[in-house]
């Protein structure tokens, strides 16, 4: 059984609070493209690459040696 603090951490996906979110940040982005920004709005928006393509750095150097 899950404890209360358990139950209140849990967040169950809701398709229609999704759409309602996705619809809000639409109308901002809309709103501020008006404003002449559309630049950054564009910006801001783009898509990652795919994780084959990212690029990590590495983190060998900073583990210290014994």
């Amino acid at each position: 059984m899950l404890k209360e603090e358990q139950k209140r951490r849990i967040k169950l996906y809701s398709v229609a609070d999704r759409n309602r979110l996705k619809a809000a940040r639409r109308r901002a982005d809309a709103a501020e493209a008006a404003r002449g920004r559309a630049d950054i709005v564009q910006e801001r928006n783009r898509a990652l690459p795919h994780a084959s393509q990212l690029v990590f750095p590495d983190r060998e150097a900073v583990i210290p040696s014994e």
